[in-house]
């Protein structure tokens, strides 16, 4: 007795969290394609994944052919602003009762500095003419768990604003 006409879709691998953010899933999703009593079918039917739980994106091919009631998914990424706790895919196939993945947590991005410029030229100091014109630049950054530090090299200044007190 074969199996009878798909009715469903139900988890075969559930997906692991990818081990940085933007990156590929650490375990790709499979999903059978069952029948009303449970039985894998041989349906090759297109199996759509999409964002469920948590705000982030998916990407990589979401559409999947079934093969022999399974699909398998390769190559899916989950991206997204911030860190994800409790992030799921929602798999569907028209027709068919859908089914949502376990829950899965998405690393924040890793944290990124920028400067508005790499060098800054045109220092000058003569003894007792007092020090060069000021210089200006914009550190910010993202994601940080904390503070920015800013030193300057031996022989230099800092100041947190144009015409304000200097730091060595």
């Amino acid at each position: 007795i074969g199996a009878g006409t798909a009715t469903k879709l139900a988890m075969k691998t559930q997906p692991a969290a990818p081990a940085a953010n933007g990156g590929i899933l650490a375990t790709q999703p499979a999903v059978y394609i069952q029948d009303q009593y449970g039985n894998t079918t041989s349906s090759t039917a297109t199996v759509d994944a999409a964002v469920g739980a948590g705000t982030w994106t998916l990407g990589g091919t979401t559409s999947v052919a079934g093969i022999a009631g399974t699909t398998t998914y390769s190559g899916l990424t989950a991206t997204s602003a911030g860190a994800v706790t409790g992030a799921t895919i929602a798999f569907s196939s028209t027709g068919l009762t859908g089914v949502t993945s376990g829950t899965f947590d998405i690393p924040a991005p890793a944290p990124t500095i920028t400067a508005s410029v790499a060098t800054l030229t045109g220092f000058t100091y003569s003894q007792g003419a007092g020090p060069s014109t000021e210089k200006n630049f914009v550190v910010s950054g993202l994601n940080l768990t904390a503070d920015i530090s800013i030193t300057p090299p031996a022989d230099y200044e800092i100041s947190t604003g144009t015409g304000g007190s200097f730091v060595a």
